[in-house]
């Protein structure tokens, strides 16, 4: 009997780990919309580039995490697609697309919002902020 519980729990507890591995990746499958971008002090963007960039990212484009680890970036002139993981401590999304892999921290997820960074040499944002949006 007490071997049965023991068993019912390490399952039990199997399963929650199992959970929790597959939250982060249900809460990223979703369509994303951006609503903010922030950039790095000292970025070489002048305030006009800035704001363009801005305005592109919020009102162009929306993106998609598929569960079967591919991705789709829709603008209004054209859909790009790649593939996407998390690295193993699951704090980047790694993201792969005519060959170039690119890296991106995670700084908030949970299905109300999807914050991240890209990670490159070069890069002037620091954060880019979203919300889901509609398929």
């Amino acid at each position: 009997m007490k071997r049965n519980l023991y068993t019912s729990f390490a399952i039990a507890a199997m399963l929650i780990t199992l959970a929790g591995c597959q939250t982060k990746t249900a809460l990223l499958c979703s369509p994303w919309k951006v609503t903010d971008v922030t950039f790095n002090e000292g970025t070489t963007l002048n305030d006009f580039q800035q704001k363009k960039m801005v305005y592109m990212m919020k009102y162009d484009y929306n993106f998609a995490f598929m569960p079967d680890s591919n991705y789709r970036v829709v603008s209004m002139y054209d859909t790009t697609y790649g593939k996407w993981w998390f690295s193993k401590d699951k704090k980047q999304i790694v993201s792969l697309i005519n060959g170039n892999e690119s890296y991106t921290d995670l700084i908030k997820l949970n299905k109300k919002e999807f914050r991240f960074k890209p990670v490159e040499p070069g890069n002037n944002i620091k954060e880019i902020k979203c919300v889901p949006s509609n398929p």
